[in-house]
């Protein structure tokens, strides 16, 4: 039997629901974790500055009801992308540090963050290259808290792939970094191409730490129904597989014209479960 958890990620719910009522209604569809997200949206960008005490209320909430966080999802660091600035670095470090402090305080095993040099702004030689000098910090920040960070292959041609992802991940040489994968991404980037798509899987071997899940069309890396975009499960969970991959999230949107947001995120459960 293939041993694996599978997540969903927190932004498949309404914003304004309660997190411990996320949490709950995550396990009662079936997944094993919620990714919790620190992003751009104000209140939970705020996350990072919650006390030790509301903290340690939340972990003791999840114990009692048997939930977990595994990864955590800092796509808040796109507000500071280290390679546009040496002002940037500083604030992204600080920024990362504040997230591996409450991935550790709640016991996410996996930071991601994603692949960008830029973001909204050109990507240059300058800019890839101070992403490049500056990337080993953060691995030795990751591990002091004894958390794994995970570049994610994202929506922009520097870092579109897992190929390119693993240069990153291999220049820096830690145990602490590696890949948080995305098929659906490479698979925009291949323009629907399976062939090249397994091949990219295969190119992270050894390095892909958390895999998320789903599906794509051309030109769109997040809003593609599940089932009804180009991606060939089949082919790209048996690749995982292959590889030895343990933990996928479903990075699930609430789209915006969702009548049923429990069916969908349950509908997703168990079309997911149905490819392992």
């Amino acid at each position: 039997m293939y041993e694996y958890m599978l997540g969903l990620y927190e932004k498949a719910m309404p914003d304004d629901m309660p997190l411990t009522e996320k949490l709950l209604l995550t396990k009662e569809l079936g997944y094993d974790y919620m990714e919790l997200c620190v992003d751009l949206h104000p209140e939970r960008a705020k996350r990072l500055d919650w006390t030790k005490q509301e903290r340690y209320e939340l972990v003791d909430f999840m114990r009692k009801n048997g939930l977990k966080f595994v990864t955590l999802s800092m796509s808040v660091l796109r507000r500071c992308p280290m390679g546009e600035s040496d002002e940037n670095v500083a604030e992204f470090m600080r920024t990362l540090e504040q997230g591996l402090e409450l991935a550790c305080d709640l016991g996410c095993r996996v930071i991601l963050f994603n692949g960008y040099d830029t973001f909204n702004k050109p990507s240059t030689p300058e800019t890839q290259a101070r992403l490049h000098r500056h990337l080993p910090e953060a691995a030795a920040l990751a591990a002091r808290y004894g958390v794994m960070i995970g570049i994610e292959n994202a929506d922009q041609p520097y870092v579109d792939s897992i190929r390119k992802a693993r240069s990153l991940v291999d220049a820096v040489d830690s145990p602490w970094m590696g890949i948080y994968a995305d098929f659906a991404n490479t698979s925009v980037t291949m323009e629907g191409d399976m062939d090249k798509t397994v091949d990219d899987i295969h190119a992270g071997k050894g390095k892909i730490v958390a895999m998320h899940l789903k599906d794509a069309i051309p030109g769109d890396y997040r809003y593609a129904g599940y089932g009804k975009g180009m991606v060939d499960f089949a082919r790209t969970i048996g690749a995982c597989k292959e590889l030895g991959l343990r933990i996928f999230t479903c990075e699930l949107f609430l789209y915006a014209d969702c009548t049923d947001y429990k069916a969908q995120a349950k509908y997703v459960h168990d079309l997911m479960r149905s490819y392992f």
